[in-house]
């Protein structure tokens, strides 16, 4: 009996300290420089945007936030490493939560969306189709028309299995168009080939809008969000002309962006760093970048995330196999 009452003395100590050590650990933290990693190369989207949320959740952490650039695999590199990466809250990554839902089911990938841990969502994105100013084709129909009589035209996307590749070969399954796929690593390599007439039409995830503001490119369909061109009632948007488009892939159009990190992440750590994300779409700067790139402040806590990566997960399944796109 006296055996067993130290036992239960000594469980309650250690709990006690248990408690103790996570406090302190909160306490310290950032104990040195955190990398906010981006699966993406410089000038896509995920890049912009981690670039402006690192130096805004440093102020609130009081030590650097670094943004490190991991490209390849449609992120997939990025998110293997994050997997990988000691869960003490130093090493982070910016992303789009799709490549925690389906990379799983379209590549041999290292994890799966139960290995991470989700922070916090921050804003939605502004995916696109965009054409130069001079593209023949002033409707998304007319470019429809066009591919028709003409197979072969070449399109260009952030990666391969990213939103506009998916959207994009869903109308040519639907529209029975054949066409031609150019992935690269980010928004800004696929503006640039656009610019550079090496494809006809670019996927966008908004790094571009900057440069549909100049009038260099224009709006060939709205996928979400707002368009930036002048006369932006008279783009065509994706669910007018798809009022019956795949609800499975609708959630990854509308799936936000924000932070993740390693699977067993402490909670105290967590709740700091969700702490300095959401002080930081609160600041002045935050909202004028959701105002450029029309977007909108979308934020969604570690629970409300993991729910709709799973229900994205679950979906997203049928639309990758209908299209042929599940691994093999």
């Amino acid at each position: 009996m006296v055996k067993g009452k130290r036992i239960g003395a000594l469980l309650i100590f250690l709990s006690f300290l248990a408690i103790g050590s996570s406090a302190a650990a909160e306490d310290k933290f950032p104990s040195q420089p955190i990398e906010l990693l981006v699966g993406y190369s410089p000038g896509s989207m995920s890049d912009v945007i981690g670039r402006v949320i690192a130096p805004l959740m440093a102020r609130e952490l009081g030590g650097p936030v670094v943004v490190v650039n991991k490209p390849g695999g449609a992120g997939a590199i990025a998110a293997e490493y994050l997997a990988k990466a000691k869960p003490d809250g130093h090493t982070i990554m910016e992303c789009s939560f799709n490549a925690m839902a389906w990379r799983p089911h379209t590549q041999h990938v290292k994890y799966t969306f139960h290995d991470f841990t989700y922070i916090l969502s921050h804003s939605d994105y502004n995916f696109a189709f965009l054409v130069r100013k001079d593209a023949p084709w002033k409707t998304f129909q007319e470019w429809l028309d066009y591919a028709r009589k003409n197979p072969g035209v070449k399109y260009g996307s952030p990666s391969t299995f990213s939103i506009p590749h998916i959207v994009m070969e869903w109308v040519a399954k639907h529209e029975k168009i054949k066409i031609l796929h150019a992935p690269f690593k980010g928004d800004g390599e696929t503006a640039a080939a656009l610019l550079g007439k090496h494809i006809d039409v670019s996927g966008s995830a908004g790094a571009a809008i900057p440069i549909v503001e100049g009038g260099q490119l224009r709006t060939l369909l709205q996928l979400c969000g707002d368009p930036p061109d002048p006369t932006p009632a008279m783009v065509q948007r994706l669910m007018d002309v798809y009022p019956n488009f795949s609800p499975g892939l609708k959630i990854g159009v509308e799936m936000p962006m924000g932070v993740v990190g390693p699977k067993g992440m402490s909670a105290p750590v967590v709740k700091k760093l969700a702490a300095a994300l959401k002080k930081a779409t609160e600041t002045e700067e935050f909202v004028k970048f959701n105002k450029q790139y029309r977007t909108s402040v979308v934020v969604w806590n570690g629970d409300l995330i993991f729910q709709n990566v799973k229900l994205a997960s679950d979906t997203f399944g049928e639309v990758l196999n209908d299209l042929g796109f599940v691994k093999k």
